[in-house]
C-alpha cells in the first residue's frame, strides 16, 4: 500500500499519508537541530558562558524572534487562545528544568556522551503515554527503542564516566524532555505553534534569567565569538519547538521521539568535527543503529480505502 490512488490517469495521495510524513520530517528537522546543542554548550563554555546565563540569552532572543514571526504568520497570536498561552507558560519551566540538566551536565561530560543520554527520553515518552494515558506500546515501538538503546551504549563507548552530580543531571535531563513532550501534546495538542512556542521560551528565558541574576551570571556575552554562540543557540529553539509540536500533533508523541535519532548522530558528527572528540568503528556502528530506529520508527502510509 503506498497511500496513494489512482483516478482517472491521476495519482492521488491521500491526506492522511501526507500530514504524517509531514509529521517525520518536522521530527527528524527539529531533532537535527537539537543535536547541536552540546557542542554549542561546549563552546559556550569555552567562550566564558555560564550554563543559565547561555540559556536565558538563547531562550529569549528566540522567543522574541519567534514572537514576532507569530504576528504575521498563520498560526500565530491571532490563532492562540488564552488557555493555550497559559499552559505555554508551565511548559516553558519544564523546558527550562530539562535544559538546565542538560548544559550542567555538559560543564564535565562530552558532549556526545551527554546527548546520548538525552536520548534515552523516548523510552520514557512510550512508558509515559502508556501508563498516563493508556497508549498501547507495539512490538515495533518497542523494536525501535531497543534498537536506539543498541546504538546509544555504542556511541557512547570510549567515555570515561564517574558516579557524580554530572551524571545525575544527565539522565534527569531525558525523565524532564518526556515529560515535557507528553504535556505538550496532551494539553497544548499543536494548538497555534508558533504563538505557544514564543510564550514557551519567555517563560524558560524568565526562569533561567531570575536564576541568573541570583547567581551574579546574568550580562551580556563577553566577545563577538561569544554573542555569536548564543544568536545561533537561540535559531535552533527558534525552529524545532514549533516543529515539534506540529510533529507531536500530527505522529503522536511516541514516534515523534523515536525520530529523533538524528539527535545523537548529529552531535556526534559535531563533536569529532569541532571539539576533536573520538570517532570509533564501534560508534560509527552505533551511529548506524540509531539511525535504523528511524526507519523502523517513520510512520507507515494509510491503507488504501475499499
Amino acid at each position: 500500500m503506498t497511500g496513494a490512488s489512482e483516478r482517472g490517469g491521476l495519482t492521488l495521495t491521500r491526506p492522511g499519508t501526507e500530514r504524517r510524513g509531514l509529521g517525520a520530517l518536522l521530527a527528524v528537522g527539529a531533532a537535527s537541530a537539537f543535536g547541536t546543542l552540546a557542542v554549542l554548550g561546549k563552546l559556550a563554555y569555552g567562550h566564558g558562558l555560564a550554563a543559565e546565563q547561555l540559556l536565558a540569552l538563547r531562550s529569549l532572543f528566540a522567543a522574541a524572534g519567534l514572537g514576532a514571526i507569530a504576528t504575521f504568520a498563520v498560526g500565530g497570536w491571532r490563532s492562540a487562545s488564552r488557555r493555550v498561552l497559559l499552559l505555554s507558560l508551565g511548559l516553558g519551566v519544564l523546558m527550562a528544568a530539562q535544559a538546565y540538566c542538560f548544559f550542567l551536565a555538559l560543564r564535565t561530560l562530552d558532549a556526545s556522551f551527554v546527548q546520548c543520554v538525552l536520548f534515552t527520553y523516548p523510552a520514557f515518552v512510550a512508558l509515559g503515554a502508556r501508563v498516563a494515558f493508556g497508549q498501547r506500546i507495539s512490538r515495533r515501538t518497542l523494536g525501535a527503542i531497543a534498537l536506539g538503546g543498541i546504538g546509544v551504549v555504542l556511541l557512547s563507548a570510549g567515555t570515561a564516566v564517574r558516579l557524580d552530580a554530572a551524571l545525575g543531571l544527565a539522565l534527569l535531563a531525558p525523565i524532564l524532555f518526556a515529560t515535557y513532550l507528553l504535556t505538550a501534546d496532551h494539553t497544548v495538542r499543536g494548538a497555534a505553534p508558533l504563538a505557544a512556542g514564543a510564550v514557551t521560551l519567555a517563560s524558560a528565558g524568565a526562569l533561567m534569567a531570575t536564576i541568573s541574576v541570583v547567581n551574579r551570571t546574568f550580562a551580556l556575552p563577553p566577545s563577538t565569538d561569544a554573542w555569536a554562540i548564543v544568536l545561533v543557540s537561540a535559531l535552533v529553539p527558534m525552529a524545532a519547538v514549533p516543529a515539534l509540536m506540529m510533529s507531536m500533533k500530527r505522529i503522536g508523541p511516541p514516534t515523534t521521539s523515536l525520530l529523533g535519532t538524528c539527535e545523537p548522530v548529529v552531535a556526534m558528527v559535531l563533536a569529532v568535527i569541532v571539539l576533536g572528540e573520538s570517532a570509533s568503528l564501534v560508534r560509527v556502528v552505533g551511529a548506524a543503529c540509531v539511525l535504523g530506529t528511524a526507519l523502523v520508527a517513520w510512520p507507515k502510509p494509510l491503507p488504501e480505502p475499499r
